[in-house]
């Protein structure tokens, strides 16, 4: 049985001014999985994981997700598609727990009352971020320890 396919990236794209990140890539995952990106700096690793997660969009080029073009133009885009990005520890908050990391900028909140004022929607962002590891196969215990006090290899 062929495996299915799950995201397809073609011909894809992308320049900073006079500088071409990417050129013509074409990059593809398949259904249960993993694939590490590996390249020399200034590959092109982090713009293609930007462009996957919304980040940055490419000047050209096709994606594909499960066999429909798609078109990934915010973070809230890829999100609905089931695409997350966890950045390495350098771009972790100490002082936050996972869940604040995972959601920094893009926090749940629900208006109360009236509309006036923002509440987080904390027990939705824990449950959010225990599935998303567990998707993983990622058990880090609590997810509200602060991630000051994890390993390097648990971040």
């Amino acid at each position: 049985m062929a495996e299915e396919l799950l995201l397809e990236m073609k011909g894809i794209n992308k320049n900073f001014g006079a500088v071409r990140a990417l050129s013509d890539v074409d990059f593809h995952i398949f259904k249960n999985e993993i694939v590490g990106l590996v390249g020399d700096n200034g590959a092109g690793k982090s713009t293609l994981v930007k462009i996957i997660s919304g980040v940055e969009r490419a000047d050209s080029g096709t994606i594909r997700y499960l066999g429909r073009e798609v078109s990934i133009q915010s973070p809230d885009d890829a999100k609905q598609l089931g695409i997350e990005t966890l950045y390495q520890n350098l771009a972790l908050i100490n002082n936050l727990d996972v869940v604040a990391n995972l959601f920094l900028g893009r926090e749940l909140v629900r208006r109360w009352p009236l509309g006036i004022v923002n509440v987080l929607r904390s027990g939705e962002m824990e449950r959010q971020t225990t599935e998303i590891l567990g998707r993983m196969k990622i058990n880090l215990g609590s997810v509200r320890e602060k991630v000051q006090v994890r390993s390097g290899g648990q971040l």
